[in-house]
């Protein structure tokens, strides 16, 4: 069923100009050549059509960034035409379109940016030279891309909630697997990982009821006698065990600690324990003496990462007094390490830098990620 795509068409302008060869998008218009789009089966015509939309909706206009635009062109086209045969029906690809066939095999499952690259690296020795459509430029999705990727999102979704009606499930089901995974990933609601971070916190400040003054509002709308909640003015102590493997780069760990001392109105102190296999140094941070700025630790170690020696080693110098115990542990890591059998008494935040495919064994886990990209199938 094409009602995905048709969804998607309605909300393209279209525009019928001599001034391109065959087509064109510029991210937001699609431009064909009524010359050519006449000399082509309708069925290939078809195939034009959903090629555009996919240059679109994958941000190719704004991934070329200063990269050659007909080289790029040709990476993205082996990529989506790719997909667009795996469709089959009323879609019949377009001769003269570039596939990951031939001497281009070496590109079949890659993503565009690797493709670039090869292509790049190997363009003397290829006989194909330009697409059969054109990239345009567009200075006004350039100068905002953000904007440009939330208009691709709604699309996406206005799309997916046509199809839905007309075909009920996911109404994805006869798209590419490939395509599928980043609709769905795309269209899901998102939850960000700084809110959950200080969710997480809140709950770690204690609180208690109190007999010594009435919760007021029960006691006007009833006429019962209730106790209020009393909340500790800050969680007495939280310890963050930071890879110091080379998995935590200075940008992730500015942002991050950018969270915890936003949050130092609640935290009475933190402990930083570095650790790769073991515990190789322990800073703690007083938020009533210590300046923000000196939170952010500079040390490196080397090594491999093992998070439950590392874990034994931090409540080792809890029991020993050399560090106060932590209300809250936050382990920020790729992850790249065995993981611990048994779950702690002690509330467990695993803060995971790039790794996918975690899934903690126990307690909270946030994925933090660079800012999203539309290149994630690609």
């Amino acid at each position: 069923s094409l009602i995905f795509w048709a969804g998607l068409s309605v909300q393209v302008p279209k525009v019928i100009t001599e001034d391109i060869p065959t087509a064109a998008t510029d991210g937001e218009k699609v431009y064909f050549n009524p010359n050519y789009i006449v000399s082509l089966p309708n069925n290939q015509i078809i195939f034009l059509i959903l090629h555009e939309l996919l240059h679109i909706i994958r941000g190719d206009v704004i991934r070329v960034g200063n990269r050659d635009k007909e080289d790029w062109n040709i990476a993205a086209d082996a990529v989506e035409n790719d997909m667009l045969k795996q469709l089959g029906g009323k879609v019949e690809p377009i001769k003269e379109g570039i596939y990951p066939e031939g001497e281009l095999a070496p590109l079949k499952g890659q993503s565009s940016e690797w493709n670039y690259e090869w292509i790049r690296k190997n363009k003397n020795k290829l006989s194909i030279k330009s697409s059969h459509d054109i990239l345009l430029k567009n200075p006004k999705i350039q100068r905002n891309p953000s904007e440009h990727k939330n208009k691709i999102k709604r699309m996406v979704q206005a799309a997916v909630q046509i199809a839905k009606k007309k075909e009920g499930k996911d109404g994805l089901g006869s798209l590419p697997s490939e395509l599928k995974d980043w609709i769905i990933k795309l269209t899901s609601p998102k939850v960000d990982w700084r809110t959950v971070l200080h969710e997480f916190i809140g709950t770690a400040v204690k609180q208690d009821w109190s007999w010594n003054r009435p919760h007021t509002s029960i006691l006007l709308s009833t006429g019962c006698i209730a106790p209020t909640i009393i909340k500790t003015p800050k969680i007495a102590n939280i310890t963050v065990l930071l890879d110091s493997s080379g998995s935590v780069n200075d940008k992730d760990l500015a942002q991050f600690w950018d969270e915890i001392t936003g949050m130092s109105d609640v935290i009475e102190k933190l402990t930083v324990a570095h650790f790769t296999v073991g515990i190789d140094a322990i800073y703690t941070y007083d938020f009533n003496v210590d300046t923000i700025e000196s939170i952010i630790p500079t040390e490196r170690y080397q090594g491999g990462t093992s998070i439950p020696i590392a874990l034994e080693d931090l409540m080792q110098k809890v029991e020993t007094n050399e560090i106060d115990s932590p209300e809250v542990i936050i382990i920020l890591s790729d992850m790249e390490s065995l993981m611990p059998e048994e779950e702690l008494s002690i509330p467990i935040f695993w803060a995971v830098l790039g790794n996918k495919e975690f899934k903690a064994p126990f307690g909270t886990q946030i994925n933090i990620e660079q800012e999203d990209t539309l290149c994630q199938i690609m």
